[in-house]
Order: structure tokens, then C-alpha cells, then sequence
């Protein structure tokens, strides 16, 4: 811990002297307030998507690059292409594209693509990117999310056999790894433990097993589905919705409760929804000041006593979706009005006013910067969940984010 924090200091150091807009946005970054002023939803849109073209470019592989890194002194701050959010950006793109009537095909096709590529022989695709441990070793969780681009794409776009033959190799795979008792094989989970917010893979399985009719894949779902709400306590919390048993980050517990959503709505499982309910209105009170305002924390202890007072924009994205899509389903607008005012907030860090091209539109993991989750970082999937809420914000049928 100590050596990381000397590295970042010399990192910081070293970006002063020889980046003064990055030096400006780290300054910029550690206060506890409001960085810029929300425009509307459109121009917002606008500067998401700008973003998603400029940085789909720059490998010029079709994928997505992971993000950029403000503490990167290599040759680039630009990750390699990440396969894993490139798949549930892809359901992104195909949404904007449905919605406004674009012409982004080539760019849909080109990341359907790259995806492609990064399947392995037993069905399973690739763990993390080029530059990560896990690269080209099989990963439950990184499957999941890119059958959900993969199915947005065959559903919107070209119905091939061939395309549908990748659809059903990587689900067999995934239904494969859950047990009798719903539990995912930890082998292939996150430092190999069991993980509750591992149901949004398992919507990936359930959206691939409705497409091509597959029973088995549905039955499998619906029992990793039952394990994680038996992991529910009574005050809303899940076990192990978290990267440990002590604190949960909103996004991972984004995760969960996104999974168990698009489950409760399609099994149309009561219990399911009662759940995310009773967690929704549980975190909407954890809130932490912010000038005038009071945003939802970034991380929550396990007994809901204690939160940590900065924010995970990413996270918060999410939550927005979760929002949006729950309070239409039970029609309630309390829930609708709370998803608005979120991403309403969230404009105000999207970045804007760089020369640097691959700032301006980005979003980073945490405010202040320097937080707890992707500190520094500029995350490609924190702009795939700003994106989505957007959409919900003008009005797309909710149905239609499905990724």
C-alpha cells in the first residue's frame, strides 16, 4: 500500500511537469464539488458518443479501449481493447442506433467483430485484455457480459447461423459452470470466490437462452437467480454483492440488483422484485454532501452503517438504469423521478473544455479522481451506463436498454 502511494505521488509529480491539462483536471479533481454545469440531454448524448468514436478508433481493432489512464507515463494512457465492456457497449451503440435512426452500422460491426475474435474453443470468452493476468483464460463474468452485445446485435441486426452458433457455444459453457444448487464454478469467478453480483452474467445466459429457446439455459439461470436472493437479509443487503464481505461498492451492487431485475421482470418473480426494492430504498438514503446537494455514496459497510464520503460515477450510472427500468415496471414514478435527478448530477462531471481529444466526454470511475473505485481512471463502462441512463431520460422504451 505504502509503495503504491509513493508511486502515485511520483506519478502526479511527473504529470505536472509535462501535462498541464491533465495537472489542471487532477486539481480539478480533488474537490468535493461540481466540476462543470449540466447541459441538456441531447448535447450530453453528443459528447458520450463522440467520445465512444474517437476511442473506438485508436487501436483500430474494432474494440473498445478500457480506458484512460491520467497516472499512464508509458507511451499511451490508451488501454488495450477490452473485450468485456466492448460486448455491453455494444448493446449500447445498437440502442442509440435503433433510437435516433443513425449510421453508426460499421462501427456496431466492426466491434461485433472484434468480439468475435476473443472466444475460446470450450465457448468461453476471454478474462480481461492484452495487458491483464487473465487474458485468453476463460471468464464467467466477461461472457456474460459480452453475450449481452452479441444478442443485441443478432436481435437488431443479422439473425446468421453463424452468429447463433457462438450465442449457443457460450452459453452451454456458462450454464455449465453453475451447480445444482445455483452457484457459479470458482475457478472461473473473480479471485475464485463466490460472487452474488455475478446474476448480471447470468442475465447474459437468460437473454442467450430465450433467443435461441434453450430450456436448460433458462433453468440454470433461474437457479444461480435463487441462490443470490436467498444471499438477501431482511434490511436489503445481499452477501457478496461485493469485491469483499465487509463493504460493497455501488457498482458491483449495481450489478446485482440489475441482474435480479431483468430476472424478477422476466420469470415475473414477486420475491425477486420485493428484494430490490427493499435494497433500493435502503442505498437511496446513504447519501453523502456535495455543495448543496447530497449524492448516493460510493461505498456501503455491510450493516448500512457507515459510508464513504466520495462518489462512483459509475455506479451511480447504474443505479440510474436500475431506476428507470423498476419504477416503470411497478409504475411508480417516485423511483423514475430519483433515476432523472441522478443523471442529472452525473452531467456535471462529464468532461468538457480539453484540447485533448480523448478527455473531452469521458467520465471518470470516482469523484473525487483519486477515490476509491478506478482511481485516476477515465472508464469506458462508466460512459456505456451514462449513455443508457441518457436514453432512458429521453424516453426510450425501457425494454430497449438490454445490455
Amino acid at each position: 500500500m505504502i509503495r503504491t502511494q509513493l508511486k502515485n505521488r511520483l506519478l502526479l509529480k511527473s504529470i505536472r511537469k509535462n501535462n498541464e491539462e491533465v495537472s489542471r483536471l487532477l486539481i480539478l479533481g480533488k474537490k468535493r464539488k461540481y466540476p462543470f454545469q449540466a447541459l441538456s440531454n441531447e448535447e450530453h448524448i453528443e459528447l458520450s458518443l463522440s467520445w465512444f468514436l474517437k476511442l473506438q478508433q485508436y487501436h483500430n481493432d474494432g474494440g473498445m479501449p478500457a480506458k484512460y489512464s491520467l497516472l499512464h507515463c508509458e507511451d499511451t494512457p490508451i488501454y488495450p481493447s477490452y473485450p468485456e465492456t466492448s460486448g455491453y457497449i455494444l448493446s449500447t451503440l445498437i440502442a442509440y442506433n435503433n433510437f435516433y435512426d443513425a449510421n453508426i452500422d460499421n462501427v456496431i460491426r466492426e466491434m461485433k467483430d472484434f468480439l468475435l475474435t476473443k472466444q475460446l474453443k470450450n465457448g468461453a470468452f476471454t478474462g480481461g485484455h492484452s495487458k491483464m493476468n487473465n487474458f485468453e483464460m476463460p471468464s464467467i463474468f466477461n461472457s456474460g457480459q459480452i453475450l449481452l452485445g452479441l444478442c443485441s446485435y443478432y436481435t437488431s441486426f443479422k439473425k446468421d447461423d453463424e452468429l447463433k452458433k457462438v450465442i449457443i457455444n457460450c452459453s452451454n459453457w456458462i450454464k455449465s459452470q453453475i451447480d445444482k444448487n445455483g452457484q457459479y464454478n470458482t475457478n472461473y469467478t473473480f479471485r475464485k470466490k463466490e460472487r452474488a453480483y455475478y446474476s448480471r452474467a447470468t442475465y447474459g445466459l437468460l437473454r442467450a437462452a430465450e433467443l435461441v429457446n434453450d430450456d436448460e439455459g433458462l433453468e440454470a439461470a433461474k437457479r444461480n437467480f435463487e441462490w443470490v436472493y436467498l444471499n438477501g437479509k431482511e434490511n436489503g443487503w445481499i452477501n457478496k454483492w461485493g469485491f469483499n464481505d465487509q463493504w460493497a461498492v455501488l457498482h458491483t451492487i449495481a450489478y446485482t440488483l440489475r441482474g435480479m431485475l431483468e430476472a424478477g421482470m422476466y420469470f415475473n418473480e414477486e420475491k425477486y422484485i420485493a428484494l430490490i426494492e427493499k435494497s433500493l430504498d435502503k442505498i437511496l438514503q446513504h447519501k453523502v454532501s456535495w455543495g448543496n446537494e447530497f449524492l448516493i455514496t460510493s461505498l456501503i459497510k455491510n450493516d448500512f452503517t457507515k459510508v464513504r464520503q466520495e462518489i462512483c460515477l459509475t455506479g451511480l450510472c447504474q443505479l440510474s438504469i436500475i431506476l428507470f427500468k423498476f419504477g416503470n415496471y411497478i409504475n411508480n414514478a417516485k423511483y423514475i423521478k430519483y433515476a432523472d435527478e441522478i443523471i442529472s448530477n452525473v452531467k456535471k462531471f462529464q468532461l468538457r473544455g480539453f484540447e485533448n481529444e480523448y478527455l473531452n466526454g469521458g467520465l471518470t470511475g470516482s469523484w473525487p479522481i483519486g477515490g476509491k473505485y478506478q482511481p485516476y481512471d477515465i472508464v469506458n463502462w462508466s460512459v456505456k451506463f451514462f449513455l443508457d441512463g441518457l436514453l432512458l431520460s429521453k424516453g426510450i422504451d425501457y425494454n430497449s436498454i438490454d445490455g
